[in-house]
């Protein structure tokens, strides 16, 4: 691992001491707890995850600072190759607070959970926390709060609370309530109830597997993984805010692209870990199916992507530039040829001491001027043709236009089609569904009558001896 701080790279190697155990649950994650890390290192590792944050990074910083708390804590935040100043904010924090926050930048933008598991394997802390740039903290003791916790109950592998989703400018719009009972892996298949708002136990973290590199999305995955080793505690009030602007990476998503994509990740964590919990990843992808259907039966219809038409569009676009930009040359040159005749006129008229001079400029001149006219007329000539260059991209871009156009409503009666067979194709599957319930009821009531008729013989073959 590479971590770059105030510019300088160290490579750091992590040693895992329960790679090869086989313990799990609460006398795991406490024998884990005492050993895995130095007693005078910070107790909670708090990540933040920051690409393009420079109006929001330094309120997520200043909310995570500004906790509350009886034990130290560090603040690992992973830098993914900003465009804008996000990284001049952090280096500002990392100067007034150089003991307490560690910066991980990457070398190209990435994209991918490695901005968020390269943070945890480095960090120190017995419990892991994290938010992103553009998300804070509005408490100050939702750290303690936590802590406290989850060193009271050595089960708890993960504990989480309220989040408040807010506008760009702090308006709450709703609070994402969470559950009062405790949780477990089976609750959390159904969906990713934690949110921002999680605290890991990092015993319950050791192994980060290769898969969750490419996972749609870190946090649901990484808490899975968690909670096979512990319950999920919930603790009341929101404690965090959760913005939604225009640049959000989920939020600002369709509702029917975020319900296609969380049955994608589902189906990629079942791919992993649905040998351990078959059924309830089958529960929870029945649910998801039935909401995705609800959200494509509301949704509205799916604008049509761009073509190879866009493509000659845009080549056109471009030889209309490159016909402007020649005429404009063109009359730089006529420009340059009428300076060259004023200077020769004025040149002329200093020269001519005598009527025959003058006489001698004049023809000069009216020669010029011939000569003048004649290239005139011949850059005029130019000009038409440049200009009739200069239109044909336009009518050519009128009939991209047109066939795009064309295109576009094919592809729109495409999609329709595909919606008419989608709902065929549920339809069907529901209806063979019901018929496959029917059909068991009548197999179970087939196959109990027999044997209520076989008990009421022998009860009536036994009742003569009574």
């Amino acid at each position: 691992m590479n971590e770059q701080s105030g510019g300088v790279s160290v490579e750091i190697e992590r040693a895992d001491p329960f790679a090869d155990s086989p313990d799990c649950g609460a006398d795991a994650l406490l024998r884990a707890d005492a050993t895995a890390r130095p007693s005078n290192d910070p107790a909670v590792t708090a990540v933040i995850v920051a690409y393009n944050h420079e109006r929001y990074i330094a309120q997520a910083l200043d909310s995570v600072l500004m906790q509350k708390t009886t034990f130290p804590y560090e603040v690992i935040v992973s830098e993914d190759r900003s465009t804008d100043s996000t990284m001049d904010v952090i280096q500002d924090f990392v100067d007034r607070y150089p003991d307490r926050i560690r910066v991980i930048r990457s070398d190209v933008n990435l994209g991918n959970n490695d901005v968020v598991t390269r943070a945890l394997q480095l960090a120190r802390g017995r419990y892991l926390t994290w938010l992103d740039g553009d998300d804070y903290w509005v408490s100050p003791d939702k750290l303690q709060s936590q802590f406290d916790f989850m060193e009271a109950h050595p089960d708890s592998a993960i504990t989480y609370h309220d989040v408040a989703r807010v506008t760009e400018t702090g308006e709450v719009i709703r609070i994402l309530k969470g559950t009062d009972k405790r949780a477990t892996i089976d609750d959390l298949i159904q969906s990713n109830f934690v949110g921002i708002g999680g605290m890991i136990r990092a015993a319950a973290l050791q192994d980060i597997p290769a898969w969750l590199r490419d996972m749609p999305a870190g946090d649901w995955p990484l808490c899975l993984l968690a909670a096979r080793s512990g319950f999920i505690d919930y603790l009341e009030g929101p404690l965090a805010h959760y913005r939604i602007h225009g640049s959000s990476n989920w939020a600002a998503r369709p509702l029917l692209e975020q319900s296609l994509l969380s049955l994608e990740l589902l189906n990629d964590l079942e791919d992993h870990l649905g040998a351990d919990y078959p059924q309830s990843f089958q529960r929870s992808r029945r649910n998801m199916m039935g909401r995705l259907r609800e959200v494509s039966e509301s949704a509205p219809s799916v604008a049509p992507v761009a073509l190879d038409p866009e493509e000659r569009l845009r080549q056109a676009e471009w030889t209309a530039k490159d016909a402007t930009v020649r005429a404009y040359e063109a009359g730089i040159r006529v420009r340059e040829v009428e300076a060259l005749l004023a200077a020769a006129t004025a040149a002329a008229a200093e020269k001519s001491e005598t009527m025959e001079t003058i006489h001698s400029a004049l023809e000069a001149r009216s020669k010029e001027r011939a000569d003048l006219h004649s290239e005139f007329l011949r850059k005029e000539a130019e000009w038409r043709h440049m200009f009739e260059l200069a239109f044909e991209p336009m009518k050519s871009i009128d009939r991209a236009l047109e066939a795009r156009s064309k295109e576009t409503a094919d592809l729109r009666t495409e999609i329709l089609q595909k919606e008419q067979e989608w709902r065929r194709m549920f339809e069907f599957a529901f209806h063979r569904l019901e018929r496959m319930r029917r059909r068991e009821r009548h197999t179970i009531i087939a196959l109990c009558i027999p044997a209520l008729i076989l008990v009421a013989i022998l009860l009536i073959a036994q009742w003569p001896g009574r």
